[in-house]
């Protein structure tokens, strides 16, 4: 669509103003505390001691396949364009690493 890309510290910020070409989303009808409770209801019930959190693909992920980089998503892998994502559990210094071994575990750059 001839977007300009904006990139920041590597990752691209590109915004289009033409909403002719943006996707058609469904009018969402639920009330804030309904989606407050589904919120909850999510976490409450997420496997926090197998599954890490990673909102940059949007989905969760088994600490096994992050510690052992297995089966990960394409956008995990390849990271922002310019600059790579932090190590996960088997790359990188110590210090820079994800460390899975905690309860709560968040994959964000």
């Amino acid at each position: 669509i001839g977007i300009e890309e904006e990139e920041v510290e590597g990752w691209n910020f590109a915004l289009c103003p033409d909403m002719d070409h943006l996707v058609k989303l469904e009018l969402n009808t639920s009330s804030v505390l309904e989606l407050l409770s589904e919120f909850f209801n999510f976490y409450q019930e997420f496997p926090f001691d197998t599954h890490v959190i990673c909102p940059l693909v949007g989905e969760a992920i088994t600490k096994y396949n992050i510690r052992h980089s297995l089966y990960l998503p394409l956008r995990l892998k390849e990271g922002r364009r310019t600059q790579p994502l932090p190590p996960l559990e088997t790359e990188g210094k110590k210090k820079d690493k994800l460390d899975v071994n905690k309860g709560l575990v968040v994959q964000d750059p």
